[in-house]
Formats: structure tokens, C-alpha cells, sequence
């Protein structure tokens, strides 16, 4: 059977008790004091189940994934960012630069270029909300900032990958040395602290 997972949040570490598929908030904490722990929760053609935790089971807060901000809903709070994705060197470190921002950053969050390019409403009136828009070109054709521009979406900070010394090559095999280089000297740039260890 052919399964799809999301992850929930709940205030517990244990489950005893089953999620029937009727009703699926069914859930007993128990130690209060322990951590918030993301569940899987497997969605099944047939309804809803949760895996159940024997008591003795552990959750490793290391590897769940990192949630970001909802970028429709919290627009104004943040440095929403537009990369090139495009088939080159340059294109790929643009767009692992705008991934280093989001997760290392504060308040940033990379939102979807081609989405806006394709006219989606959603995307659109978020490059609107934003409370700075930081476009990160790949190469001189700026295709991004084109996009941006053609959307009507105010740019505050605009950038290129080659402007910062590196060639635009046929390859998408890139230094992730340049990556965080490049990375640092936008943050430093936009006024963004970036939690990374040197």
C-alpha cells in the first residue's frame, strides 16, 4: 500500500495508547518534563494510524527536521529570499546560499522563484509582504531579479554569484567553501547573524 508521511507535534516522548482510525487525536502524554517530540504520523488510504512507542523508547531530537517559518502567513516578519536554481556552478551555489541563509539565519526563509515566475498568486503576495526581499542571481543574465521586476515585488537587496569572483562553469559539482563565503558576505551585507561553525 502506497503511503504518505507528514509529522505532527505533540508534548510527549511515549505513547501507550494507539491512534484508532476513527479518531485520531487520541493520545496519552505522559512525563511532562520531557521534551516536545515530532511524531510520524502515517497517512493510509483507509485512514489515519500513529505508530505506537513501547515505553522504553527514545526520540533522537537530531534527527527530526527542521520546521521553517510558514512564509504565507508570516511574510512581514521575514527576509524572504528569491535564488536562481539554474543548470550551471553558479546557479547551483545561488541557490545552496539561499539554503544556508534559511537554516542558519534569523528571520530568513527562501521562498520558490519559479513559482512566482508562473504567476501564482500565493508567491506573489509574498515577495509583496516581505519585510526585505533578497534576490541571489546566479550569473549576468539575472534571471531572477527579471522575474521579480516583471512581478511588480520590490527588491531591497540584490546579488550575483559571479559578482562575488567565481566563473560560471557546466558543472553543478560546487566548493561548499564558496557556498558559506559567499553566504557570510550577504549576511554580513543585509545585516543578517548567521549560526554557523567556522
Amino acid at each position: 500500500m502506497k503511503r504518505s508521511f507528514t509529522w505532527i507535534e505533540l508534548d510527549l516522548v511515549r505513547i501507550s495508547k494507539k491512534l484508532s482510525r476513527r479518531n485520531p487525536a487520541t493520545l496519552e502524554p505522559m512525563d511532562k518534563g520531557l521534551k516536545m517530540v515530532k511524531i510520524l504520523n502515517v497517512l493510509l488510504n483507509t485512514g489515519q494510524r500513529c505508530y505506537e512507542m513501547n515505553e522504553t523508547e527514545k526520540v533522537d531530537m537530531e534527527k527530526l527536521p527542521k520546521f521553517l517559518p510558514i512564509c504565507h502567513k508570516e511574510a512581514e516578519k521575514l527576509y524572504i529570499i528569491f535564488t536562481c536554481s539554474g543548470a550551471a556552478s553558479v546557479g547551483e551555489i545561488g541557490h545552496e546560499v539561499g539554503v544556508l541563509l534559511t537554516n542558519a539565519g534569523q528571520s530568513a526563509r527562501l521562498c520558490c522563484t519559479t513559482a512566482v515566475a508562473a504567476g501564482s498568486k500565493m508567491h506573489i503576495d509574498i515577495g509583496h509582504r516581505a519585510k526585505k526581499v533578497i534576490v541571489i542571481n546566479g550569473c549576468p543574465m539575472k534571471c531572477v531579479t527579471k522575474v521579480m521586476k516583471k512581478a511588480g515585488i520590490k527588491i531591497d537587496y540584490d546579488f550575483t554569484i559571479t559578482d562575488f569572483g567565481i566563473a560560471k562553469k557546466p558543472t553543478l559539482d560546487i566548493s561548499q567553501e564558496d557556498v558559506l563565503n559567499i553566504a557570510l558576505q550577504i549576511a554580513e551585507k543585509v545585516g543578517m547573524k548567521l549560526n554557523v561553525k567556522l
